[in-house]
């Protein structure tokens, strides 16, 4: 046997094998109901927003129980800023003409600004 080999062999003979220690598991920290508990508190956050979204969502539908005076409480201006489904004003444009132009024009009227006023930005503009 060559010098190296038994010098190296000599140098790992020095090392001594350990016993072997029992594995030592880490205790859990939390209760097992705790995760339980965690599942239950959710389903009933759950539970709840999904009633009172139904709640508030038949609240808004149902009919009011005097229709003549909730009707007559409300003004041109408010039945005119209802929201309207892209479906309802596609049919209006299609089956009358006129009566879409003539919501296109008071809708615009109350949503984009007026032009015609003495600080208007159109009238600013052409000033300059």
């Amino acid at each position: 046997m060559p010098k190296p080999d038994h010098d190296i062999e000599g140098y790992l003979k020095e090392f001594q094998p350990r016993a072997i220690r029992a594995l030592q598991l880490a205790r859990p920290t939390a209760h097992p109901w705790a995760g339980r508990m965690a599942v239950a508190a959710l389903a009933a956050v759950m539970v709840l927003a999904i009633g009172i979204s139904l709640w508030d969502a038949h609240r808004k539908t149902s009919k009011p129980r005097h229709p003549g005076t909730v009707r007559d409480v409300r003004t041109a201006a408010t039945e005119l800023r209802s929201p309207r489904s892209r479906f309802w004003l596609t049919r209006l444009a299609l089956e009358d003409d006129s009566s879409f132009d003539a919501l296109m024009t008071s809708e615009s009227r109350i949503m984009l600004p007026d032009l015609h006023r003495e600080q208007s930005t159109l009238r600013i503009l052409a000033k300059e």
